[in-house]
């Protein structure tokens, strides 16, 4: 169900940009995916199917773009398609406006999964379905516990207004979510703009280690159920913090 995506993709070079560079600098293959998205867009190509090309492009793995640390690519494995995204459109400036709650969503919707798997190429669609089991699928598993909770809450005619986030990762991790913050921030090397997906796809790989395979379909199930439930939901899973 989940490919492991080797890196080859995303090239060996780490493609850092210094720190005193501008916002909007591009370095190397970003420089070509960055004007073959604008190209295409000037062309009339409607904007996810631009935007997947562009991204087929890409092979920079990381960069620092003024302040902030850019990692596209999670432990080598998931390709973080919508931080990606965000930052090529927002490359374009005025001549693309996009609420960043809809971006996700949209791309999904407007494109079929083939297009997506020919435009990235094998190994970085690999990556980009590890990306969606291992963040937006596994956050929708949260979702979908934090329900049950409030359910059981209110058959017990306890309040239901109540955050359930620290009872919802001790039944699926079995630690608190402060726990599991610890220890990962005690792991982890260097800093990155979107440290929520990081930390979600952390919490996959520790869900995928400590669970019988019953247990993983089961909650996988879950997860792409309350997806195709609350499907404008799924830019939460990408843009806000937990």
């Amino acid at each position: 169900m989940f490919g492991n995506s080797r890196a080859s993709d995303f090239g060996d070079d780490k493609g850092f940009i210094g720190s005193d560079f501008s916002v909007g600098t591009c370095l190397g293959s970003s420089k070509e995916a960055v004007w073959h998205l604008k190209d295409a867009l000037d062309k009339g190509v409607a904007w996810p199917h631009a935007l997947v090309e562009a991204m087929g492009l890409w092979t920079v793995r990381e960069e620092v773009v003024g302040t902030q640390h850019y990692r596209y690519l999670i432990q080598d494995e998931a390709f973080n398609w919508p931080l990606l995204g965000r930052r090529l459109l927002g490359e374009m400036g005025s001549s693309v406006t996009i609420d960043s709650k809809a971006l996700v969503p949209s791309f999904l919707a407007e494109l079929p999964r083939s297009v997506i798997r020919k435009s990235l190429g094998i190994e970085k669609y690999r990556a980009f379905l590890n990306y969606w089991y291992g963040v937006i699928v596994e956050q929708a598993i949260q979702r979908a516990v934090d329900d049950e909770i409030r359910k059981e809450r209110g058959s017990r005619g306890l309040p239901i207004d109540w955050d359930p986030h620290d009872e919802s990762y001790v039944r699926i991790y079995d630690e608190s979510k402060d726990a599991l913050i610890t220890k990962y921030r005690d792991l982890r090397i260097g800093t990155n703009f979107d440290e929520t997906a990081e930390f979600t796809y952390w919490l996959f790989k520790l869900r995928l280690e400590n669970s019988e395979k019953e247990r993983i379909a089961s909650d996988t199930r879950k997860g792409l159920d309350w997806l195709s439930d609350h499907p404008r939901a799924i830019y939460k899973s990408v843009h806000n913090q937990r």
